[in-house]
């Protein structure tokens, strides 16, 4: 071996030495700002008071407008450890809830989850006693 093909090899082997420790340096860098979820803002919704209309039907009342998500799935709202059986929502705050045992004044109604009828978020847990109209 000459001397200018072992200046070559050094060259060589020096080149690939530089550029494993580039991607070393690389693979081993850290990522800023990833990870994590986005999270939304705490809802501000709450029920304001629930007034019984009779016939087992309570009128609940929003700090704010709410929105109808379309699902029949009719939990997360109990009145007297009752789940409602129907929904109606009346426009603006107003939602009206039928229950299918004897709801009516001064039975406890509890908000323990977000109903997942409702789109709007509201602040969970709540409860409170339904008033007479």
């Amino acid at each position: 071996m000459t001397f200018m093909e072992y200046l070559r090899g050094v060259v060589i082997d020096k080149a690939r030495d530089r550029e494993r420790m580039r991607m070393g340096r690389w693979a081993q860098r850290r990522v800023r700002g990833g990870g994590g979820v986005p999270t939304e803002p705490a809802p501000t919704v709450f029920i304001t008071d629930a007034q019984d209309l009779g016939a087992n039907v309570i009128s609940f009342n929003f700090s704010d407008a709410v929105d109808p998500s379309g699902s029949m799935v009719l939990t997360g709202l109990q009145v007297n450890g009752q789940n409602p059986t129907g929904v109606n929502f009346v426009g603006g705050p107003t939602v009206e809830l039928t229950f299918p045992g004897p709801v009516g004044a001064g039975d406890p109604w509890v908000l323990a989850t977000q109903p997942p009828w409702l789109l709007t978020r509201v602040i969970v847990p709540e409860d409170g006693t339904v008033a007479s109209p």
